[in-house]
C-alpha cells in the first residue's frame, strides 16, 4: 500500500475553505469517510512523498514487485516513464488528481454533456476507461456519479476488458495546472449557487412530466425497422406529479392493474402506486401500494402461478426485498430479503434453467451492472463470477422486462447519454451462464414521437399483446391543471363580456 500526499482535508486557509465549499456543491458524498484498514491491515507500507523524495519511494516499491499497482496521487510524469513498476493513474475529466485524491474542480466537470474517466497504464499509452453523461441534480451538476464509476476502473483493468492502446503517451497531453487560483474558484462557486438559486426559480410546469402508456403491440414489434407507434396515454397528472416505470400484472378479477412509481409534490419521497381500470376500461383508478422514509422506485412485477411478486431494491437500507399484491389488491405484503444488497433497478427472468436478478450499483446506477443467479425465483442467488458483467455509459441499467423473440433472449436497458431526451437500447443477450455474459445492442427506442410524451422514454414493460411504457412531454404542453385553470379563465371573460 502506498502512503502519500496530504490527509484528505485539502489545503490550509482560504483556499482551502473555497476548495472544500466548491467541492461540497459539486459533490453531495464528499464528507463521508470509508473505514478500509480491515482491507489493508496486513499491507507492505510505503511512504511515498508527493514532491520531493518520490523517486525513492517508487525504488522501495520495486523492491515488493507488485503486479499491478493504481495511483490516487498524482505522480511526477517523468518518474513513472522511467519506472518498471506498472501503474495505472485515475484521470478525471481528462485532469490528474489532487494530492488529496480528489478530481481538480472547475468548468472541465460540466461544460460539455459528458466527461470521460479511465486510468492510464504503465508509461501513458494504455487506457482503459469510459465517458459518462453530466448528472444534474436542484439545477448543480454532480461529480459524484463521475467518482463511483472511476471506483470501478480497476476491475475493468484486471479483467483485462476495454484497454485502448495508443502512439503517443496521454501523459503529455494533460495539463501541468495541477490547481485552480482563487478567482477560478470564486468564479466556479458563483456560478454553482447561481445554478441552485435558477433551478428554485423555476416553476414545476418549466420542467416536463412523466406519464404512463399502452402500447397496442407486444414488444417484440420495437424491434422491427418501423414499428407501430401508436400509444393511448392515461389522463395527464396534475402539474407537478409524475407516473413513470409501469409493470403489470393480472388481477384476480382478469382486470389489468400497473404497478408503477409515483412522484408527487405534495410528498417528499416518491411512492409506489396501483393503477386499475374504471368502467370505461381506461386506466385511472389509483391507489398507493408502498411508501416509507425513503424514495421507492422501479416496482418490477413477476407473475407466478400463486399471485403477482414484486421486486424492490432499498438503497437506503443496501437490501433488495420480494413483496407479493396483497390478496384484496391493496397492497404489498413483505415475503422475504432477496439479496443482502441494494441493486438499482432490479429485473428477474428465467433462462435455461436459472433465475438471474440483474441491477446497477447504487452508486454507480447507469454505469455498472451486476448479475445473480438462482435455482428459485425468491432464491438464494448468488453472484456471477464475472461481476460486474458489464460497465460503460449507454446501455446497461435495466428498462424493463427481458422479453424473448424465438429463441432470442432480450434485454431492455437505459441510454440516459442525453439527459433531455432518455432512450431505450434493446439489446440481445447472446451469452449467459454463471461464469459467462455476453450481449450485442440492437434496436434504439427514443420516444415515441408525435404524441404528447413523447420527448423520451425509460420504461418498456411487456404484458401480453400490449407493452406499458412511459414517457416525458415537453415543457411547453400545458398539464391537465393548467388546462382548467385556462378553461376557467376563458369560460370567466366571455362572461363578463
Amino acid at each position: 500500500m502506498l502512503r502519500g500526499g496530504q490527509d484528505g482535508t485539502g489545503s490550509p486557509g482560504l483556499f482551502g475553505r473555497l476548495e472544500r465549499h466548491a467541492l461540497r456543491l459539486l459533490c453531495e458524498q464528499a464528507h463521508l469517510r470509508e473505514d478500509i484498514s480491515e482491507h489493508v491491515e496486513n499491507a507492505a507500507v510505503v511512504d511515498l512523498g508527493i514532491r520531493s523524495d518520490m523517486g525513492q519511494g517508487l525504488e522501495q516499491l520495486q523492491a515488493h514487485r507488485p503486479d499491478v499497482v493504481f495511483s490516487f496521487i498524482p505522480l511526477r510524469p517523468e518518474l513513472t516513464r522511467s519506472s518498471e513498476l506498472p501503474i495505472w493513474q485515475f484521470i478525471i475529466g481528462g485532469q490528474p488528481l489532487l494530492d488529496t485524491g480528489m478530481p481538480i474542480l472547475g468548468p472541465h466537470l460540466f461544460n460539455d454533456q459528458r466527461s470521460a474517466t479511465y486510468l492510464i497504464g504503465p508509461g501513458g499509452n494504455t487506457c482503459s476507461g469510459f465517458d459518462l453523461p453530466r448528472a444534474v441534480r436542484k439545477g448543480v451538476p454532480l461529480i459524484d456519479p463521475l467518482l463511483f464509476a472511476s471506483a470501478w476502473l480497476p476491475t475493468l483493468v484486471l479483467k483485462g476488458a476495454s484497454a485502448k492502446r495508443t502512439n503517443t503517451s496521454i501523459l503529455d497531453s494533460l495539463s501541468s495546472d495541477d490547481q485552480n487560483s482563487k478567482i477560478e474558484y470564486i468564479k466556479l462557486i458563483i456560478r454553482l449557487e447561481l445554478q441552485r438559486s435558477l433551478h428554485k426559480a423555476r416553476t414545476e410546469s418549466e420542467e416536463g412530466s412523466w406519464n404512463i402508456g399502452v402500447l397496442y403491440q407486444p414488444i417484440t414489434a420495437l424491434l422491427d425497422a418501423e414499428p407501430s407507434l401508436n400509444v393511448r396515454w392515461l389522463p395527464s397528472p396534475s402539474a407537478g406529479n409524475h407516473r413513470m416505470e409501469p409493470f403489470g400484472y393480472t388481477a384476480s378479477d382478469g382486470q389489468l392493474n400497473v404497478l408503477y412509481r409515483k412522484q408527487s409534490k405534495e410528498r417528499t419521497y416518491d411512492t409506489l402506486a396501483r393503477l386499475r381500470p374504471k368502467s370505461d376500461s381506461v386506466l385511472k383508478r389509483s391507489r398507493s401500494m408502498l411508501s416509507t422514509q425513503a424514495n421507492l422506485e422501479y416496482p418490477f412485477v413477476l407473475e407466478r402461478p400463486d399471485g403477482a411478486y414484486a421486486v424492490i431494491s432499498y438503497p437506503h437500507q443496501g437490501r433488495t426485498e420480494l413483496f407479493k399484491v396483497a390478496e384484496t389488491n391493496d397492497g404489498l405484503d413483505h415475503v422475504k430479503i432477496l439479496l443482502n444488497k441494494a441493486i438499482n433497478s432490479p429485473t428477474l427472468t428465467e433462462h435455461e434453467g436459472l433465475w438471474w436478478l440483474f441491477g446497477t450499483d447504487p452508486e454507480a446506477p447507469n454505469n455498472v451492472l451486476l448479475a445473480f443467479h438462482s435455482e428459485r425465483f425468491d432464491g438464494p442467488y448468488t453472484p456471477h463470477a464475472s461481476n460486474p458483467i458489464k460497465m460503460g455509459s449507454v446501455g446497461v441499467r435495466p428498462a424493463g422486462t427481458f422479453f424473448r423473440r424465438g429463441n432470442e433472449l432480450w434485454r431492455p436497458s437505459q441510454d440516459a447519454s442525453n439527459p433531455d431526451n432518455m432512450a431505450v437500447i434493446l439489446n440481445r443477450v447472446e451469452e449467459l451462464t454463471p461464469t459467462t455474459f455476453h450481449e450485442t445492442c440492437g434496436s434504439r427506442v427514443a420516444g415515441f414521437r408525435g404524441s404528447v410524451y413523447g420527448h423520451g422514454v425509460r420504461t418498456l414493460s411487456a404484458m401480453g399483446d400490449i407493452t406499458l411504457i412511459d414517457g416525458i412531454r415537453s415543457a411547453n404542453v400545458p398539464t391537465a391543471g393548467t388546462e382548467k385553470r385556462e378553461h376557467r379563465k376563458k369560460r370567466s371573460s366571455t362572461a363578463s363580456e
